[in-house]
């Protein structure tokens, strides 16, 4: 039985929270390059879920910038950045956001969603009634500034709800029936610039879905904040707006309005896509960047051992600057964070940060004060959690 641990704010949180009134490391390929794989095998596991060693081996190289480094990427004005602890002893958290001057953070296998504060061990805002099994239970969250928006794993299968009022308004349900399974959940939200809600689903462990549009696994889906369809979604009537997706995990808008999404690969090709309107991603046909005609190839492949990718933001006016406009990725087997250099529609670099101190990585999401909040998950099963895990992360000056 896992032990529920209180959870501790860390002193010195205060400034950022105040700020609201959010086996081997794989081959090393020149950035923007990516491998041309085989078709795929039928889907097991996440990426992440494979047994392959998960240990940071010794001698690997470590990124420039660091903690207390400073970061040698292409923006103006560079700053020396650290990482600080604004929160431990959280239990399995997915998500953070700052909505109406509030940190909240999801906890997946207990259903809690907490608020963090100056002064608070994580209070209790409320608990959603979700089924845990493996990989589901409270996932991502995304906030219009009115409403919050809520990913969770019910009985009836992974659903999408708004929340007027947080802690005592009703559920009112967007999207629902999106299949479950014990892997391949999804999970990630994302408000749009169109202010539309994007969806991140998974397959459910049906390869096969994911190739199906009338399907709503293995997707990415849009819908007003009312789950209504909007009219010029590519599938008429139907949330549906990319499919051959295995497992996003991550979704980010840059500053051109483009939506780039991480995605789980199976024991290859974890992927970077760039997001086109009734796009096929190919799975379970294809992994990676093959050049199939009809199908869309990832903008940026790593192997899992090095990636198995879950949260992403693009931060644009962020309190590290030379980071500004860069897509930055948690590595959850990986256990870094990525930080992928784009140009237009191509990732042009890469670079690698943190590279096992922290354990695996599971959220990144710029907080109010422009600084990068990082969610760890070591507490899932699959890490090697510190007395102290799981743990909010600050990297900022």
């Amino acid at each position: 039985m896992r032990r529920h641990r209180p959870v501790a704010l860390i002193a010195g949180a205060a400034l950022l929270l105040g700020a609201c009134d959010e086996g081997g490391p794989g081959e090393q390929r020149p950035p923007g390059e990516v491998p041309t794989p085989s078709p795929s095998p039928p889907a097991t596991g996440d990426g992440q879920d494979d047994d392959l060693p998960r240990e940071v081996p010794d001698g690997e190289e470590e990124a420039q910038g660091g903690e207390d480094g400073e970061d040698d990427g292409e923006g103006d004005s560079p700053v020396e950045w650290s990482v600080s602890e604004v929160a431990t002893g959280l239990e399995v958290p997915w998500d953070v956001i700052e909505h109406d001057g509030r940190v909240l953070v999801t906890e997946r296998d207990r259903g809690r969603l907490i608020e963090i504060g100056p002064g608070s061990a994580g209070t209790e805002v409320r608990t959603f009634d979700i089924d845990p099994a493996g990989e589901g239970g409270l996932l991502g969250l995304a906030s219009d500034g009115d409403a919050l928006f809520v990913h969770y794993t019910g009985g009836d299968g992974n659903r999408v709800v708004r929340l007027d009022d947080v802690d005592d308004g009703d559920e009112i349900p967007l999207v629902t029936g999106i299949p479950k399974g014990p892997t391949h959940n999804g999970g990630r939200l994302a408000i749009g610039p169109d202010d539309l809600i994007y969806i991140g689903t998974g397959d459910a462990g049906d390869a096969s879905l994911a190739a199906d549009p009338g399907s709503l696994a293995g997707k990415i889906l849009r819908v007003d904040r009312d789950g209504e369809v909007p009219h010029d979604n590519p599938y008429d009537g139907s949330p549906v707006y990319s499919l051959g997706h295995r497992n996003v995990q991550g979704l980010a808008f840059d500053g051109e309005v483009r939506l780039w999404a991480a995605e789980l690969g199976p024991d290859r090709d974890d992927e970077i896509n760039l997001i086109e309107a009734g796009a096929d991603y190919g799975w379970p046909e294809v992994t990676g960047a093959p050049g199939v005609d009809g199908l869309v190839d990832a903008a940026f492949v790593a192997q899992p051992a090095e990636a198995s990718w879950s949260g992403a933001t693009i931060p644009d006016g962020s309190a590290i600057p030379q980071w500004d406009g860069s897509l930055l990725v948690t590595g959850l087997r990986g256990q870094q964070l990525w930080r992928l250099e784009l140009d237009g529609d191509r990732v042009t670099g890469s670079e690698t940060l943190l590279t096992g101190e922290y354990g695996r990585l599971r959220t990144a999401r710029v907080a109010p004060d422009g600084a990068i909040w990082l969610l760890t998950s070591n507490r899932d099963g699959r890490g090697s959690p510190a007395s102290n895990d799981d743990r909010l992360l600050r990297v900022g000056p």
